[in-house]
């Protein structure tokens, strides 16, 4: 697989809007009503996009210059993780996410956290987060969507390159 991780310019606003909203339509239409859906597709509008990617990072996934997947630091937040489903299980959500992890080291963050979909805790198992606890969002007076608070610890004790070391 030949791919680039690259981070978000403008340019790629609506590229990233389209990959997006196609993974939503795909992915969540089959498990949550109209409703519910519709507010993920608000949720992910370009100027949302353009707003968390100022404030913080946010990494473009391209296999063969197609962008395929993505993913948000936002402060010690990893948010807005989409990786188009013809994509899945070829490893890509992990790359982004260490990508990511990566980042957020470079920042000194000791901490990353997210909110999971329910269906997606198990892959956030694997790479190492823990969960804080099971909630729901409400979207309207009928709908809510469930999902995982969870975080994982990015500093390691017995790192001998402690980035935190004081002194």
């Amino acid at each position: 697989m030949n791919y680039k991780i690259i981070p978000f310019t403008k340019e790629y606003t609506d590229t990233l809007y389209e990959m997006c909203k196609t993974t939503i339509n795909e992915l969540y239409l089959p498990l949550y009503p109209d409703q519910v859906v519709e507010y993920f597709l608000s949720y992910n509008q370009p100027k949302h996009i353009r707003k968390d990617s100022k404030k913080g990072y946010t990494a473009l996934f391209f296999v063969d210059d197609k962008l395929v997947g993505s993913g948000c630091l936002l402060g010690t937040t990893l948010k807005r993780l989409f990786v188009l489903p013809d994509y899945h299980l070829k490893g890509i959500g992990t790359l982004i996410v260490k990508h990511l992890e990566e980042k957020a080291i470079e920042n000194k963050c000791k901490t990353i956290d997210m909110f999971a979909m329910t269906y997606t805790a198990y892959f956030y198992q694997k790479l190492g987060y823990s969960e804080l606890g099971f909630s729901n969002y409400t979207v309207d007076k009928d709908h809510t969507v469930d999902y995982m608070r969870m975080y994982k610890d990015l500093y390691l004790p017995w790192n001998k390159d402690d980035p935190w070391k004081q002194g």
